[in-house]
């Protein structure tokens, strides 16, 4: 009767001390993660709901994209065949370079013989109604041009980015005026004659249209998403406003300059 007493009580105690350990070292760290998850969910439930709302808000800020890309692919069909003319999407920026022997002489802001049906072109594809809204920076690339000839007829040296800047101008002139391009979208740009590889088909001496969203102050008072506010404002002389800069994300392109100038724009090719 004793031996089994004993054996009982053996029994029990193994049972209560594997209870024992069961509560403590797996029971009650789940009871307490369990609370810790609960207490957490309300953030993790706002967490998803911020991000369902940010996927939205950029996919409907990017939506114009697509059908961007088709319409210049569509336009410019015969010359992205030969080569002369590519279309790429880059960070939601719809690039189009065209080789500038389609636009211009040699050497020269004059526009071509040939050129104008590639200007319509330009024209069509910019005018389209998908496009409203967006920025349009018309930039130009070439080479440095030296001096020729003599007399009346001697031509000045012209640096690559001087002529550019000509190039471009001419061009926003020419699709407001002619064109019947919005003025208000259409940024003039110039670059140096060699930059960068980034991956483009047409690497230099060419005319290149990026299209993009242009920055906006979030007028509801919010911070822009892309705004980095400096820690400290800057000090300006009593009675003078200081405009604060609308800060940009640095494209892997050009970035635009102001509307309305002619200015270098970060590198790209």
């Amino acid at each position: 009767m004793k031996l089994v007493t004993y054996i009982l009580g053996a029994l029990l105690a193994a049972v209560l001390g594997a209870a024992g350990f069961y509560y403590s070292t797996i029971a009650r760290p789940m009871t307490a993660e369990y609370q810790k998850m609960k207490t957490g969910m309300p953030e993790f439930e706002k967490a998803k709901t911020d991000l369902r709302k940010y996927k939205e808000a950029e996919k409907k800020t990017t939506a114009w994209v697509a059908p961007a890309i088709e319409a210049a692919k569509k336009e410019l069909a015969v010359e992205m065949d030969a080569g002369t003319a590519e279309v790429q999407a880059v960070d939601a920026r719809v690039i189009v370079n065209l080789s500038e022997q389609m636009l211009y002489r040699d050497g020269s802001v004059t526009f071509s013989k040939d050129s104008v049906p590639m200007l319509q072109k330009l024209a069509t594809l910019l005018k389209n109604p998908i496009l409203n809204d967006r920025e349009i920076i018309v930039g130009n690339m070439t080479l440095s041009v030296t001096a020729h000839g003599k007399g009346r007829k001697n031509t000045p040296a012209r640096d690559a980015r001087a002529l550019a800047s000509e190039r471009s101008t001419a061009l926003v002139k020419y699709l407001v005026e002619k064109g019947g391009v919005n003025q208000e979208a259409l940024v003039a740009a110039a670059y140096p004659a060699t930059l960068p590889d980034r991956g483009f088909k047409i690497k230099d001496q060419k005319t290149i249209i990026i299209i993009q969203t242009p920055a906006m102050i979030d007028m509801t008072g919010q911070k822009p998403a892309a705004a980095v506010q400096p820690s400290k404002p800057a000090s300006a002389p009593t009675g003078t406003a200081v405009p604060t800069p609308t800060p940009l994300t640095q494209p892997t392109k050009p970035a635009s300059a102001p509307a309305g100038t002619t200015a270098a724009t970060p590198k790209t090719n």
